[in-house]
């Protein structure tokens, strides 16, 4: 009997895998079964299983809910609830807070686009988190001061209020299309990065720089300037070589020289 030949996983398709497995969901207050069902739908046409529920109003396994979801019911069976942001998102480095509205304190940080970016080396030790908002009002603004990343999506039409579902299914697509567009080299530099930054953060906090609750918006803001910095391989060195003099010297107690 003939059987179809496997395909060969690629690079682009393991970076994806890993970043979707470390990639969770949150969806705040939701209020209504059948849009939990179909963003766990959206959820399953790419790859998306984790799904995080905070303060849900709706039946979570009720029969809206199965009705919607088809096949991704799973995936609803295994999420888990939380009572706010902060706990449903405390093992995440990066929080990304998704909302129509914009000004002076709902500035858009990203695009869908720009986020997808910023995916790209999400793994094990640095997981994720996209959150939604409720169907009524979305994400509040307190709400969006626990997340250090916002990410809006801008339509010609003044109407640009999006269903819960879509929402989640726009940002996924948008991340899985930007894998597929990606090159190998920009699995490097976001590599690079990462690495650069896993090298920094323990400096910055014992300096004092990053603190508090917003040391994980400081480190999200570096990610933005070095992802947009488009550094060679040596001056890549460079900065890395110029963090590891800073920590030995503060090890050593060295004061800087005039």
């Amino acid at each position: 009997m003939y059987r179809k030949p496997t395909r060969k996983p690629s690079p682009m398709d393991l970076a994806f895998e890993q970043m979707a497995a470390n990639t969770h969901i949150v969806l705040v207050r939701t209020q209504g079964g059948l849009n939990l069902g179909a963003a766990a739908r959206a959820m399953a046409n790419f790859g998306f299983a984790s799904l995080r529920l905070v303060a849900p109003s709706c039946e979570v396994l009720g029969v809206d809910a199965r009705s919607m979801a088809v096949d991704a019911f799973p995936i609803i069976q295994a999420a888990r609830i939380f009572d706010d942001i902060p706990s449903a998102t405390a093992d995440c480095r990066t929080v990304f807070g998704t909302t129509r509205r914009v000004g002076r304190r709902r500035r858009a940080e990203l695009s869908q686009s720009g986020m997808a970016e910023s995916l790209l080396t999400v793994g094990p030790d640095n997981p994720a988190a996209i959150v939604f908002g409720n169907e009524g009002s979305g994400l509040n603004s307190e709400e969006l001061d626990q997340c250090n990343a916002i990410v809006t999506v801008r339509t010609r039409a003044d109407y640009n209020s999006f269903n819960l579902a879509q929402a989640v299914l726009l940002m996924l697509y948008e991340t899985h299309r930007t894998f597929q567009a990606s090159p190998p080299e920009a699995f490097t530099a976001m590599a690079r990065v990462e690495e650069l930054l896993g090298h920094a953060e323990p400096l910055l906090r014992r300096s004092g720089m990053i603190q508090g609750a917003d040391q994980r918006q400081v480190i999200a803001r570096l990610r933005k300037i070095l992802v947009r910095s488009n550094l060679s391989w040596r001056e890549w060195r460079m900065l890395h070589a110029m963090v590891a003099h800073i920590d030995r010297a503060w090890a050593k107690d060295i004061k800087p020289q005039p």
